[in-house]
C-alpha cells in the first residue's frame, strides 16, 4: 500500500509492505512510473510490518535494483525503514554477537523472555477458548522459521544500501505500543498501536534460536493466529487535520483485533463502552475470519474497508469477515464501502450470497478494468 499526502504540488509518500512475489514488477512498478516517481523522488518511510513473504518479498524485489546502473528507471529513493528486526554478527570463532542497539536486545535476557513465554502460552490458551476460537487453529510447532529467513534478509540488505532503520524511534530502536512513538511527517501523525514488548519478545527469542541453528547447521506450516510474526505486525494510526476535517487511517498489518484494540487503549485512543471512527480501515490479515470478531467491528468503525487479497490458499478476504463489516454496518445504520483488489472470488460471491446488497448498507468496489491498483482519496474542506 502507498500513503500519499502532503501539498498537491509536493506530495509525500510511505510504501507499506510490498506484497508477495511477483507483486512489484506486476502493480508496484506501473503504479510508480504512472506516478512518474522515480529516483529523483522519495518515499520518507518503508514499513515492513512484519516478515512473512506476503508482506516482504514485493520490498525485495524493490530493493533489487535499487542502486543499479543499468536499469532506465529506478524506484524512489527510500529515507528510512521501519522494521523490527535483530541485529547480529558471527564473529571467526563462531560466537554470536548482538548488537546493544538492535531491537529488543537491550534488557532482554533469559528470564524474561521464559516469563514471555508463560505469558503467552496463557494468553494463547485463553485465545484458544476465546470467541476467536475456531476448530482449525492450531498451535504449529516450525512456524516462524521460513519469516525469519526472509525478515533476516531484508535487514541484511537493508544495511547493504546503508539506509536508515528506525531512526524515528531512537534511542529505543524499537517499535512498540508501550513507548508511546509518535512520528510527525509534514501534515500527518502516526501513533504505533503495536505490538506490544511481549510479542515482540517472543519473536526475538524465536529469531535467536533460528541464528544459533543456522550457525551450527554452517548456513545458514503454517498455522492460524496465534503466529508470533502475524501478532508483532507493526500496527499505527494515520491523521491528518483537526476537528471536523481529521482524516483517519488505520494499518494493521496481520494483526488481530484484540490487539488492535489493546492498543488503541494503550494510546489513550479508546475508552471503555466507546468506539473508535477512522476513514480508512486496512482490514487485519487481508480479511481472514480468525483475526476479527463481530465485536471488532463494533468498536472499531470506517467508512472504507480495504481488503488486499485474491481469495487463493487462503480465502481471503473471507464472506464471514465481510458479513461481520455488513452486519455491523446494517446494525449502526452507517453505509460503508469494501474495497477488494478482486471482487470475483468464491468467499466474495459467498458473501454477496448471504448479504445481498440491496438489504444492506454496503458497496463492494474493485480495482477498475485496465488497472492493477485502486486509489482512494480522503480530501480536506
Amino acid at each position: 500500500m502507498v500513503l500519499e499526502f502532503g501539498k498537491p504540488l509536493d506530495p509525500k509518500y510511505i510504501l507499506i509492505d510490498g506484497g508477495p512475489d511477483g507483486v512489484f514488477v506486476e502493480i508496484l512498478d506501473k503504479f510508480l512510473k504512472e506516478k512518474e516517481l522515480t529516483d529523483s523522488n522519495s518515499f520518507e518511510v518503508m514499513v515492513l510490518t512484519h516478515v512473512d513473504e506476503d508482506h516482504v518479498l514485493g520490498l525485495m524485489d524493490y530493493l533489487k535494483d535499487y542502486e543499479s546502473n543499468i536499469q532506465s528507471f529506478r524506484p524512489p529513493r527510500i529515507k528510512e525503514v521501519w522494521h523490527n528486526y535483530l541485529e547480529y554478527e558471527v564473529n571467526s570463532t563462531g560466537t554470536i554477537d548482538y548488537s546493544a542497539d538492535s531491537t529488543r536486545t537491550r534488557g532482554l535476557d533469559d528470564n524474561n523472555l521464559q516469563n514471555s513465554f508463560v505469558d503467552f502460552w496463557n494468553d494463547f490458551n485463553e485465545f484458544n477458548n476465546s470467541k476467536y476460537n475456531s476448530s482449525e487453529i492450531r498451535f504449529p510447532s516450525n512456524f516462524t522459521s521460513k519469516s525469519i529467513q526472509q525478515g533476516d534478509d531484508f535487514r541484511r540488505r537493508i544495511e547493504e544500501l546503508k539506509i536508515p532503520i528506525n531512526t524515528s524511534f531512537h534511542p529505543e530502536n524499537e517499535i512498540i505500543v508501550e513507548n508511546h512513538p509518535t512520528v510527525d511527517i509534514e501534515d500527518i501523525k502516526i501513533e504505533i498501536i503495536g505490538p506490544s514488548k511481549k510479542i515482540l519478545d517472543l519473536l526475538i527469542k524465536k529469531w535467536k534460536k533460528w541464528v544459533k541453528k543456522r550457525v551450527a547447521d554452517r548456513i545458514i506450516t503454517r498455522g492460524r493466529d496465534a503466529r508470533i510474526p502475524n501478532r508483532s505486525s507493526i500496527m499505527f494510526l494515520v491523521s491528518s487535520g483537526s476537528g471536523d476535517d481529521e482524516k483517519r487511517i488505520l494499518f494493521t498489518g496481520d494483526g488481530r483485533g484484540d490487539y488492535i484494540i489493546s492498543g488503541l487503549k494503550e494510546r489513550g485512543l479508546l475508552s471503555e463502552n466507546e468506539y473508535f471512527f477512522v476513514d480508512i480501515l486496512k482490514l487485519p490479515h487481508h480479511g481472514s475470519e480468525y483475526n476479527v470478531t463481530p465485536e471488532f467491528f463494533d468498536v472499531v468503525r470506517a467508512t472504507h474497508y480495504v481488503a488486499s487479497g485474491n481469495g487463493g490458499q487462503h480465502a481471503n478476504p473471507n464472506s464471514k469477515t465481510l458479513k461481520m463489516i455488513a452486519d455491523a454496518a446494517k446494525a449502526q445504520e452507517r453505509n460503508v464501502t469494501i474495497w477488494v483488489t478482486y471482487d470475483d472470488t468464491d468467499q466474495i460471491n459467498i458473501f454477496r450470497d448471504i448479504c445481498p446488497e440491496e438489504d444492506y448498507t454496503y458497496k463492494i468496489k474493485t480495482v477498475d478494468s485496465g488497472k492493477t491498483f485502486f486509489t482512494l482519496e480522503l480530501l480536506g474542506n
